[in-house]
């Protein structure tokens, strides 16, 4: 497959992904191709491709976007953070403000400067992270 050819793949992949997101509640694959202008087997292809590559699930005829973190995932995750919180270790305003970073780098154009500063912001906050759970660790 040539360069142009795997760009279009993915440009359409990523069309496809967006259209998905936007419709939370869910959306059937024949409305994905009217949105996208494609037709609907071809539409069936780049989901397929998507769950594949884990991004949208299908369930009753409808598809949705997969969440980043898994449920077993974000229960540990909100446990940790209440631990964190208790012991003065985080603010809620900082977590507050790292899930809205995590919900904004998922619509943010990736060529943006604001795309770029939301990485940073989670990146930086992922870190601090890592360093409180040696410190619950060592409290524990």
């Amino acid at each position: 497959m040539s360069d142009k050819r795997k760009r279009q793949l993915m440009e359409n992949l990523d069309r496809c992904y967006k259209v998905v997101q936007q419709k939370r509640t869910g959306i059937s694959a024949n409305d994905v191709a009217v949105e996208i202008k494609k037709h609907r087997t071809t539409v069936h292809g780049y989901l397929n491709t998507l769950e594949l590559m884990k991004k949208v699930y299908s369930e009753h005829g409808l598809w949705y976007p997969k969440t980043s973190l898994n449920k077993e995932k974000t229960k540990e995750d909100s446990e940790n953070f209440k631990f964190y919180v208790e012991h003065g270790l985080i603010t809620k305003k900082e977590i507050d403000t790292y899930s809205a970073a995590k919900t904004l780098l998922e619509i943010l154009p990736k060529d943006s400067q604001q795309y770029l500063i939301t990485k940073l912001l989670i990146i930086h906050f992922n870190q601090k992270i890592e360093s409180l759970k040696k410190i619950k660790e060592t409290l524990e």
